[in-house]
């Protein structure tokens, strides 16, 4: 039956991260096949849509508090002042304890995120090694710390490097203790003591040159043997790659056939 895609689901077992979609469990070595059935869904509303933004219709898109501006820039967060697209979720999400971190994805980046996300949105993001900087109690606050991060770091992924497993050969330590020297003496209430966090991606082999697989209408397909998963990629053969997460809402007849 055909199912709409969704971000991958991760789990976190003694540094070693496994994957799963639509229930079924994702494994190095089995055959791959998507194909577009030319249906989208909604992420937000679940209904029948013409048009993905985000994974969501265009109406959830301008109205769910799910893709709210602080979302992409929390230093825009209202949450903690009652605001927002939804005051009730804003409390549920936003006016709850947050992070600000450093992680190894490609390179050396600063985020943000929930702090029960967390390692969840290092997963996400291909991280091989991960930190909280400051623990804060919404998301306002770490967003403004992230603003003032990004003048001396990246906040973005470097996504090819990452899928490429190119080694970064930058200390996550010697950054974060870097940080810490930079700042100003207001944000030491909110420091985090350092602590690093591993993780392992079930890879057999990284691409050499990266070619990025699109579904773009009825049938499209996407077939090959899967080398790897990280963050939310597919890693196939011949250094072909897919992002799950982009394609969030297009309905796919889909399996995974055995090693």
């Amino acid at each position: 039956m055909p199912k709409p895609l969704t971000k991958l689901s991760t789990q976190l077992t003694h540094g070693q991260v496994s994957y799963s979609l639509w229930g079924t469990a994702l494994t190095p070595g089995q055959t791959v096949v998507m194909t577009d059935t030319g249906q989208r869904q909604c992420g937000v509303c679940g209904k029948a849509t013409h048009r993905l933004m985000d994974g969501s219709c265009p109406r959830c898109f301008m109205t769910s508090p799910w893709h709210s501006p602080c979302i992409i820039r929390p230093e825009l967060c209202e949450g903690h002042l009652g605001k927002g697209r939804d005051p009730i979720w804003e409390a549920q999400h936003h006016h709850q304890p947050h992070v600000a971190y450093l992680a190894v994805s490609g390179g050396i980046k600063v985020g943000v995120t929930r702090f029960t996300q967390v390692p969840t949105r290092w997963i996400d993001q291909g991280a091989t090694e991960a930190c909280v900087l400051a623990v804060f109690p919404n998301r306002y606050l770490a967003g403004v710390m992230e603003c003032l991060l990004k003048t001396i770091l990246s906040d973005r992924t470097s996504w090819q490097k990452m899928l490429k497993g190119v080694p970064v050969n930058e200390s996550l330590a010697g950054h974060y203790q870097a940080v810490w020297e930079w700042l100003d003496d207001t944000w030491k209430p909110y420091q985090h003591p350092f602590n690093a966090t591993s993780l392992l991606y079930p890879v057999i082999e990284f691409p050499h040159k990266i070619q990025s697989l699109k579904l773009n209408g009825e049938g499209d397909q996407i077939t090959g043997k899967l080398m790897g998963i990280k963050g939310q990629y597919l890693i196939l053969d011949g250094g072909r790659v897919f992002n799950v997460r982009r394609y969030a809402g297009v309905v796919c007849d889909g399996h995974f056939g055995g090693i």
